[in-house]
């Protein structure tokens, strides 16, 4: 391991980099760009351009590998249940990347009923014993299902998360997979540590016309190398950014439970018995931890967000949303009721048919009113999903972290007031927890 390293976590908005001594144990630069932008279909597609991804981790990371001939190794974590099939040399894209927010599957029948009601029968159960994942859209495994005579057409094909297209579009020959993305495909079996053919079968993916990354669990070696910046680097970790989130906030020994507050969301937690549908998570030591994922948040106050911009911007003004939210006081929040649903997409943690607002009344409906009860209402979801564990997790504590922690400072007083436990400030040097988790996996492979 180098004096130096790139940290670069890849997440579903934002692509962040920054570029940090281990000699000197301080940051020498960052920088971040825009996530590629989806092409968002009639049918539910979220599709990105398979090279707009290599492209943003030159204009990120690549900068500083560029700049600095001492760096020679670059840790990465990434958002995670998105995937795009290649050809078998590994070279030549055979799909888009297809998004963890893709929503097709939600609208295709076999026969007469609808295709998600017929994998709940068939897949849900062995899905979430052998993989720890829910069904739902979105997942790699879900939309291979839905789309198998499509995929069937390719003929054979690898199958790649995000972090092996960019290993080998970086020109890496053998890529090697993190068990945290491999999960995260629904194709990975927790019992056993190995890709299951009985998954692929019960999707209708025939097991030897589809290739499968070969896994890595010991995160202490690098997963390949790749030519960015104009020069050959070691990559290191591909972990999904929730694990590396938990890793970077101290998740199990700080505290035993994580909220994540991104544009997606999750709350995760040391039990030792979870209630049914609570899904298990390998974290980036090989530990397995319960989790409560897809809770809506960023991506579906995105949602709100856009209708009342829209509102202010045809009514002459400017976009309001975010200026407002963030202004909010912890006290207005609690006393607001909690009257909207945020599950307004597919893959939802309780999506029953999209959205919706209630206890609308004369007098009292006012932008002030709606700004509140939607605040509370995203914040309540928190405290329902803790008290879903068969198990309290132990202590009275909680660590909470994700942009959107950050940006509204009435979260964490509402979230202790709403949890009955009390917040844990964890010193982030980053400023990142996902990129604190990947110095941390860093420090310890120097040392």
């Amino acid at each position: 391991m180098s004096d130096s390293v790139v940290l670069v976590d890849f997440g579903a908005s934002r692509v962040k980099a920054v570029h940090w001594s281990l000699k000197h144990g301080r940051c020498i630069s960052s920088r971040e760009c825009a996530a590629p932008i989806l092409r968002r279909g009639a049918q539910g597609e979220a599709e990105g351009d398979p090279e707009s991804y290599w492209e943003a981790l030159e204009a990120t990371a690549g900068q500083f590998v560029s700049a600095d001939a001492n760096v020679q190794d670059m840790w990465l974590c990434s958002e995670m249940h998105g995937f795009l099939l290649v050809s078998p040399s590994g070279v030549v894209p055979l799909t888009p990347y297809i998004s963890w927010q893709d929503q097709r599957a939600c609208g295709v029948r076999r026969g007469e009923s609808m295709l998600m009601d017929l994998l709940q029968e068939s897949l849900a159960p062995v899905l979430m014993l052998e993989s720890g994942l829910r069904l739902r859209p979105g997942l790699p495994i879900v939309n291979l299902a839905a789309n198998k005579a499509q995929f069937a057409d390719l003929g054979p094909a690898r199958l790649m998360t995000l972090v092996d297209w960019l290993l080998v579009r970086g020109g890496e020959v053998a890529p090697r997979c993190h068990p945290s993305m491999a999960a995260g495909t629904g194709f990975y079996s927790l019992i056993t540590g190995y890709w299951s053919d009985k998954l692929m079968r019960l999707a209708g993916v025939d097991p030897h016309a589809l290739s499968m990354p070969v896994l890595q669990s010991d995160p202490g070696a690098p997963l390949g190398k790749v030519r960015l910046g104009g020069r050959v680097v070691n990559l290191w970790g591909g972990v999904g950014d929730l694990q590396a989130a938990a890793h970077g906030a101290g998740l199990p020994h700080v505290s035993s439970v994580f909220i994540n507050l991104g544009t997606g969301s999750q709350v995760l937690a040391a039990t030792t018995q979870a209630a049914k549908n609570v899904e298990v998570r390998q974290c980036v030591g090989g530990e397995f931890l319960h989790a409560i994922t897809h809770i809506p948040s960023g991506r579906a106050l995105n949602t709100y967000a856009a209708f009342i911009d829209q509102c202010a911007c045809d009514g002459g003004g400017g976009k309001l949303f975010w200026r407002r939210f963030s202004e909010l006081k912890a006290e207005d929040v609690l006393s607001a009721d909690p009257s909207i649903d945020l599950n307004v997409f597919g893959a939802a943690w309780r999506y029953s048919g999209g959205g919706s607002v209630s206890h609308v009344n004369e007098g009292k409906f006012s932008l002030g009113w709606f700004m509140h009860s939607l605040a509370r209402s995203w914040l309540t979801q928190y405290a329902e999903a803790l008290q879903s564990f068969a198990v309290q997790p132990p202590g009275l504590t909680f660590i909470v972290g994700g942009g959107l922690s950050r940006r509204a400072s009435f979260t964490s007083p509402v979230l202790e007031a709403l949890l009955g436990r009390k917040v844990v400030q964890v010193n982030l040097r980053t400023g990142e927890e996902t990129l604190d988790g990947l110095l941390t996996l860093a420090e310890s492979a120097q040392q």
